[in-house]
């Protein structure tokens, strides 16, 4: 029996590394023009259906002026954090204090954790 457990939380233990480090990984990679594109709508028009009183502290037409010209500066592929640093003025722009975009982060292994931990 402690064989069948010591096994599960080895191999759970090594699932966990491999996804941190596909999670890594990931965070490197180019996403395409037209993928970053599609996102920028999906955003606009969640934002539309799910944020109540979304024109209070801007107009319909410059938050449109706004996601448009986003989208037009979207010309090569971009990784996540650079796509961050292009939505993130935009979403600010709603001037709303609970709404806000979060980049994607490294996830430190054990390992490194206690490295910077020692530090």
């Amino acid at each position: 029996m402690k064989k069948i457990v010591l096994l599960v939380i080895s191999y759970a233990l090594f699932i966990h590394c491999t996804t941190i480090k596909s999670h890594n990984n990931h965070l490197n990679n180019l996403i395409s023009e037209k993928d970053l594109k599609s996102d920028v709508d999906f955003i606009y028009i969640k934002l539309q259906q799910l944020h109540p009183k979304l024109y209070w502290y801007i107009s319909k037409e410059d938050l449109d002026c706004q996601f448009d010209s986003l989208k037009t500066t979207i010309t090569k592929p971009l990784t996540s954090f650079e796509f961050y640093q292009k939505i993130s003025p935009v979403i600010a722009n709603v001037r709303q204090g609970h709404l806000f975009v979060s980049p994607s982060q490294k996830i430190f292994t054990r390992q490194e954790t206690q490295v910077i931990t020692k530090k």
